[in-house]
């Protein structure tokens, strides 16, 4: 499966419909980027929901090298940023790294994952940090995973570990462990799609959507 096509296959779920090119990017990048990145862009980098809620992947037109890396995402209180390395803008799917702020520059170190397999993970973390509207959040789940996949397949995680998706297209579950209880994000496309997951869970939740409306 090409980038391009796998990159719809994620998406085209949570939207819960087919995408069309206006979903696309159609700002050429500032310079030669690597296939798995170019067509993050042209398949699905206009889309407000998936790259912009929380986090926040930049315009191709303002790439451009800096100390050896591309930045191409932010993170929303500009503490990290996310880049390719300029001697891997060769690979049609290089290794992303992450830069975190000190006082001293961006001390980097690498996420262990390709583009390809890191952007699924940050596709599912901005849905649920408010690409879907109806949202909720709990500090401290105990026994949440087995909560969770009792009503909801696995998905993706981080190669780390510090994060695990469950769910389906228009319900999403973010689990990040911590011994005997988890942190726990969830998100539906709609507030009945929330309602429904609030209800199957039956969390007692920091943070709920509902409690707004």
């Amino acid at each position: 499966m090409s980038f391009h096509q796998a990159y719809k296959t994620l998406v085209e779920p949570l939207l819960g419909r087919t995408l069309t090119p206006a979903d696309g990017s159609s700002v050429h990048p500032a310079l030669r980027i690597p296939s798995a990145l170019a067509d993050y862009y042209a398949a699905v980098g206009a889309i407000d929901l998936i790259n912009r809620p929380h986090n926040r992947l930049l315009d191709p037109s303002v790439l451009q090298v800096e100390d050896g890396m591309v930045i191409f995402y932010e993170e929303n209180q500009g503490v990290a940023c996310w880049a390719i390395r300029e001697v891997d803008l060769h690979l049609p799917d290089p290794m992303v790294y992450q830069g975190q702020a000190t006082t001293v520059g961006l001390e980097w170190y690498s996420e262990d994952m390709t583009v390809s397999k890191w952007f699924p993970v940050m596709t599912y973390w901005q849905i649920v940090n408010q690409g879907f509207q109806f949202c909720g959040y709990a500090a401290r789940i105990e026994d949440a995973e087995r909560a969770v996949s009792a009503h909801y397949p696995f998905l993706i995680a981080h190669v780390n570990g510090s994060i695990r998706f469950h769910g389906v297209g228009c319900q999403i579950v973010c689990l990040a462990p911590g011994g005997a209880a988890a942190a726990v994000w969830a998100a539906g496309r709609t507030e009945m799609d929330f309602r429904h997951l609030a209800s199957l869970l039956a969390f007692e939740w920091d943070y709920s959507i509902l409690d707004e409306l």
